[in-house]
């Protein structure tokens, strides 16, 4: 009897285990919608904003300028948002995005000798930063 309750918590675990990765996998699936759904949504600010900044006189001269700084770092925040969903979608996402998926980097060249070429140096902290910027 006790192995059949211990056959029993085995397929229990498993099914758990899977019914999580299954959750996992549908949230991840819904925060790309949503964060794609945002990036149309800059899109869009991104160019009432730029038609209003060239709407002329009709427009107060602050809106206008107010809307050309709206259009532009909406248009920053996009393609930034753009960059980190790419340095962190798996391949299947990178092919529901873009439609194609990019090779991977090719190893280093070998030089003459045989030997490999040395790693390039690593950039500063200030460069490794996400660009940011703030509407």
């Amino acid at each position: 009897m006790a192995n059949t309750q211990t056959v029993g918590v085995r397929t229990n675990i498993h099914d758990i285990t899977e019914q999580l990765r299954k959750l996992q996998l549908k949230a991840k699936s819904l925060a790309s919608e949503q964060i794609q759904e945002l990036e149309d949504a800059l899109g869009s600010v991104a160019k009432l904003a730029e038609t209003i900044a060239e709407g002329g006189e009709p427009f107060p001269v602050g809106v206008r300028e107010l809307c050309r700084t709206v259009a532009e770092q909406a248009t920053i925040q996009g393609k930034t948002i753009q960059v980190i969903m790419h340095r962190t979608a798996s391949p299947p996402e990178l092919r529901k995005r873009n439609g194609v998926v990019a090779a991977p980097p090719a190893p280093p060249a070998p030089l003459r000798n045989g030997a490999k070429a040395s790693a390039p140096a690593s950039k500063s902290k200030a460069t490794d930063a996400e660009p940011t910027a703030i509407i």
